[in-house]
């Protein structure tokens, strides 16, 4: 009897953690929305692949741990899971997210300024590269061989 329940308890304890879980995920979205803009279709097409992962997650947790029995505490535990996650932990994960957010796009935008100038000059240094060779090629193009002969009348023959 006594196994029972406490692999009763403890399934309720791991259906807490995975509404914990179920909000990480959550949270991660949402990190991932505040990085990189949406449309309302790319939101509701990732609200509606994260529902089918949790369904699966859930589906999985309790076959697993419950033998595929559908308990009503089950659903009472993951409600306090996400309760609690949402109203203590993931203030501060989201919190941290966007100042790391924030200091990526501060030091991002020198970076990307460096970049730039980076290849701004390795795209001068190239035309500044090509424009001597343009004027060495017209200066052999234009010379004469020993005959007196421009080499420009030798290839405008070809």
């Amino acid at each position: 009897m006594k196994e029972a329940v406490f692999a009763q308890f403890f399934f309720f304890l791991r259906s807490i953690l995975f509404g914990g879980l179920v909000l990480f995920l959550y949270d991660a979205v949402r990190i991932l929305r505040r990085i990189v803009r949406h449309s309302s279709m790319m939101v509701c097409a990732e609200d509606f692949l994260y529902w089918i992962l949790v369904a699966g997650l859930s589906f999985e947790v309790l076959y697993y741990y419950n033998w595929g029995e559908l308990r009503g505490f089950f659903f009472v535990a993951v409600l306090v899971g996400m309760v609690f996650y949402y109203l203590k932990i993931s203030p501060v994960i989201m919190r941290w997210a966007w100042k790391v957010i924030q200091k990526e796009k501060q030091i991002g935008q020198p970076k990307k300024e460096k970049l730039k100038l980076f290849f701004v000059r390795i795209v001068r240094n190239c035309r500044n590269g090509l424009k001597d060779t343009e004027k060495e090629v017209k200066i052999t193009f234009n010379r004469k061989n020993k005959r007196g002969e421009s080499n420009q009348k030798k290839w405008k023959k070809h």
